[in-house]
């Protein structure tokens, strides 16, 4: 069923699912730039009704996502999509698990933001130089702990990456998958609320979309 954000809320979704567990399979892009980049996920690890109740938290839905290896079908970076281009994207997410990453391609040969709680190395490859915020705050020199330490703190935060360089290797227009990490015994469990990327640099406007969504999500 395709559902508009209105009828996630007013119970068209829960009396569409019944009893049972409901699953994210599109979560369509909404702003119409960028034609063929919904995401199109994999698996029954996006969950948001959960025997008949609308996972909700702080008055708001959100995705669940409860696999270790969620696999999806999209490509935002393909020739239509974000490729060749310095973007920025910000995120709302909550988890309490060990390690995960933001967009790796479908060969874990380029990644962006990999969070691992001890290990000092870089967490991103083939982009550039990107720049990690947490609540619009810049987290200097991040390492892959410094990310753990600031992101996986079992509540929402507002992840800001900026200067992403997205031409740096060609492999990024292989299908790239959000907000997981599937190596090793890493995991991705967490509260997905919003993703968006820019397919352009944001940093002159990066506060004012981040006030706007904490203004949403009331984050800090």
């Amino acid at each position: 069923i395709d559902v508009t954000q209105t009828e996630i809320t007013d119970g068209t979704l829960e009396t569409w699912v019944g009893a049972g567990n409901g699953y994210v399979t599109i979560w369509y892009e909404q702003s119409g730039g960028i034609t063929g980049t919904d995401l199109e996920i994999l698996g029954n690890f996006n969950l948001i009704v959960s025997n008949g109740v609308l996972l909700i938290e702080n008055g708001l839905p959100y995705i669940n996502y409860t696999g270790d290896e969620i696999k999806s079908d999209f490509n935002i970076f393909g020739t239509t999509g974000l490729n060749n281009t310095n973007g920025t994207l910000f995120a709302v997410r909550n988890s309490d698990e060990i390690g995960a990453g933001i967009i790796y391609d479908a060969f874990s040969t380029v990644f962006l933001g990999v969070m691992d709680n001890g290990a000092n190395t870089s967490p991103h490859v083939g982009c550039g130089s990107p720049l990690y915020h947490k609540n619009n705050a810049l987290i200097p020199s991040a390492t892959r702990n410094d990310l753990y330490d600031n992101y996986v703190i079992n509540q929402d935060v507002l992840i800001t990456i900026s200067n992403i360089d997205f031409s740096a290797n060609g492999t990024w227009n292989l299908k790239p998958i959000p907000d997981i990490y599937t190596l090793n015994s890493h995991s991705a469990k967490s509260k997905l609320k919003e993703f968006i990327v820019y397919s352009s640099d944001q940093t002159i406007n990066k506060s004012g979309i981040e006030a706007n969504i904490n203004a949403y999500y009331n984050i800090y």
